[in-house]
């Protein structure tokens, strides 16, 4: 038996929880990039970071260098490279000039926005501008795999993983309620934040609502855990669901626009996902946050947070107050749970520390996002194949432990 499968085979086959070198691990770390991230759909930036034609963004995900580009064609993304000796194109985010769209810094190889080589200054001797060795329909930008869905980027870099369309198919049933619909970004509460924490440790704590009465007291006392149920989506998605309640409304005269009718009877009544492997998607009643995971080295990861909202309208001035006490809100919870992973995350280097115990009526949901990543962690390893079967199935507290409200 070889170390993935020593490592990673008991979580899939014996429901055990992965050992403290899965999250600490620096070499694990790399070997995740390559099957966990590169082989599947990654969420990595916003329709808004290009919502003008000509505008470019370059971003960089797990060491690789891209660039979001809105060109004729719409969004694509493209490596941010030179063909020629491998520089960085663009280094800040921009307005790309009308006669010169993308000049390479180091020779100024320049590129259409739609990846086209289009000049080689030089490349043939002093003022000879062309060379007969060069083929510039084969040398222009290395375009990446890529989609859009609810005004977010998400890219494929392998270049081999589902259509996007079978990719996103589950969560896109379970949250058909948007109907479509553009979700209104706010760009003035962009957050972000960089947890000292493995990945996995951040969705984990996520998914679950077992934390809630000693790690988030403020948000107990107004949707207590036993409100909420643990969702699992097969091997595409995590999450949970509830009734918050007074949470999502003030009662006061300028309540935010809700989501789009659908599978909720009331605007309190919510569900979000962790949508393997890097999106937390939270379309709650009255508005929808996103956190997209960019995990740096094995013990550390940064968030990017953004807030939308479901009407144009919901951005005017008469509801400034109560977006601002919203996101405040969420704001104050992410920080909690970043402050518990990271103690979590120090206790896992611990040689004490052999996989951890789930309470399945609490943390079926962690289990299975062991699960999920597990199972790509030895997708063509050899010895050990993957065979366990994801199920689709909501767990509800037994309605018993359902508390009156208020109670904390």
């Amino acid at each position: 038996m070889n170390r993935l499968d020593e490592i990673y085979g008991p979580t899939v086959i014996k429901a055990q929880g992965l050992p403290g070198p899965a999250f600490t691990n620096e070499g694990l770390f790399q070997e995740e990039a390559h099957r966990v991230f590169h082989r599947s759909w990654c969420c990595i930036g916003l329709r808004q970071d290009v919502a003008e034609l000509n505008q470019l963004s370059p971003i960089e995900f797990l060491g690789q260098p891209l660039l979001l580009v809105h060109n004729q064609n719409g969004i694509e993304v493209f490596h941010n490279v030179c063909s020629h000796r491998g520089a960085v194109l663009v280094s800040r985010a921009r307005a790309a000039a009308r006669n010169l769209p993308i000049v390479c810094p180091y020779h100024s190889w320049t590129y259409a926005l739609d990846g086209t080589l289009l000049r080689t200054p030089h490349a043939g001797g002093a003022g000879v501008h062309d060379d007969v060795a060069i083929d510039r329909s084969a040398c222009g930008l290395k375009k990446v795999r890529s989609a859009l869905w609810n005004g977010l980027i998400f890219v494929n870099l392998s270049g081999d993983a589902v259509p996007f369309e079978q990719f996103i198919a589950p969560l896109a049933q379970r949250t058909d309620f948007l109907n479509g619909g553009r979700l209104c970004h706010d760009a003035a509460f962009s957050r972000s934040a960089a947890p000292k924490a493995n990945w996995k440790i951040l969705i984990e704590n996520f998914v679950e609502s077992y934390h809630l009465p000693p790690v988030h007291r403020d948000l107990q006392r107004v949707n207590p855990m036993a409100w909420h149920y643990q969702i699992l989506g097969g091997a595409s998605y995590v999450g949970q669901g509830g009734d918050g309640r007074d949470w999502q409304k003030t009662g006061g005269e300028h309540d935010l626009p809700t989501r789009p009718p659908g599978r909720f009877h009331q605007v309190s009544e919510y569900e979000v996902f962790w949508l393997y492997p890097n999106l937390i998607f939270q379309p709650v009643g009255n508005m929808c946050f996103v956190i997209i995971l960019f995990p740096q080295t094995a013990s550390l990861t940064h968030e990017r947070i953004e807030f939308f909202f479901y009407a144009e309208d919901a951005l005017d001035d008469k509801y400034a107050a109560e977006r601002q006490r919203q996101v405040d809100f969420i704001v104050q919870v992410n920080t909690e749970d970043v402050g518990i992973c990271e103690r979590v995350h120090a206790g896992r280097r611990s040689d004490g520390f052999t996989g951890g115990i789930f309470c399945l009526r609490q943390e079926k949901s962690s289990l299975r996002v062991q699960q999920i990543v597990a199972s790509h962690m030895l997708c063509d390893n050899g010895s050990i194949a993957p065979s366990i079967e994801f199920s689709f199935e909501d767990i509800h507290h037994p309605e018993e432990d359902q508390p009156t409200v208020g109670a904390s």
